[in-house]
């Protein structure tokens, strides 16, 4: 018989399909002519317990196909009913590294990004309304950036492994990866969203977050609260069970960039700029 093709999801999940599945999505993952569709166009596939599943074309990262073999443990005339679909969780929702930077590239962090505070703007949000992020946004620097990137790929090997994230077959080249700086200061926050679900954005595949500050630490909250990621009514969004990061100075958080999250409140009495709960931002689309 021939075993289940696995197919990789964006943020850790997988399904794994009978080959005698005669659903037509599972026909078209299969085939792999649904790696081929609009990757905004969003199928529908029936899981074990009978839930429909909903997800865009473009959230497959891979599909393992099984090599035929016989197995001598399953008889020809068995009326056992293979399982179609089975979703399993990701075994891990995030990576965190302490002692990301050296204390030389640490310090010229804080010193470029404090010189840099008349270039910092108000952040927005891609997609929706309403005040659902409070903070300042260096968009672009050459320095920081070059530093931080070269870091960054240095530990995304061992990342993507923790994380269990597959990277598309038909992807070249090395993965793209966007850099800002994102100052909160008192009462600055950033509500539940995830940072792949806009129109655009759906290249995305791991969000990190980088934490630094000047010394003592000036300010209180601001932890990232990670959700664990669920499925209700057929689509993605954030289930019951939580993870709570601290903003440790110089440490570095990754998780999949289709995990909800949020940025709880921060205090900082001082309310001066250079006390702010200061990040280096961005996505790698892997």
């Amino acid at each position: 018989m021939t075993p289940p093709a696995t197919v990789v999801l964006q943020g850790g999940f997988t399904l794994e399909i009978e080959s005698d599945n005669a659903d037509p999505v599972a026909q078209a993952l299969l085939s792999g002519e649904l790696l081929s569709r609009n990757p905004q166009e969003v199928v529908e596939l029936t899981v074990t317990s009978g839930q429909r599943v909903r997800f865009r074309a473009g959230a497959v990262v891979a599909v393992i196909l099984g090599d035929e073999k016989t197995d001598a443990s399953v008889s020809a005339e068995s009326t056992e009913p293979a399982a179609a679909l089975e979703l399993k969780r990701p075994a891990m929702p995030f990576v965190a590294l302490q002692e990301f930077l050296s204390s030389t590239q640490h310090a010229e962090l804080v010193q470029l990004t404090l010189a840099a505070q008349s270039r910092f703007k108000p952040s927005s949000t891609a997609g929706g309304s309403g005040r659902r992020r409070s903070s300042l946004v260096l968009y672009e620097d050459a320095r920081i950036s070059e530093m931080m990137i070269a870091r960054l790929n240095q530990a995304l090997p061992d990342v993507v492994r923790r994380l269990g994230i597959v990277r598309a077959a038909n992807a070249t080249g090395a993965p793209a990866v966007d850099c800002q700086v994102t100052a909160h200061n008192d009462g600055d926050f950033y509500g539940m969203h995830n940072d792949a679900g806009a129109v655009g954005l759906q290249h995305r595949t791991i969000s990190y977050v980088y934490y630094f500050r000047t010394s003592p630490k000036p300010f209180r909250g601001g932890e990232l609260r990670l959700y664990e990621v669920a499925i209700k009514d057929g689509v993605y969004g954030a289930g019951d069970e939580h993870w709570l990061v601290e903003p440790k100075d110089n440490s570095v958080v990754f998780f999949p960039s289709h995990t909800m999250h949020e940025v709880l409140p921060v205090t900082c009495p001082s309310k001066q700029f250079a006390d702010s709960r200061f990040t280096v931002n961005g996505w790698i689309s892997y």
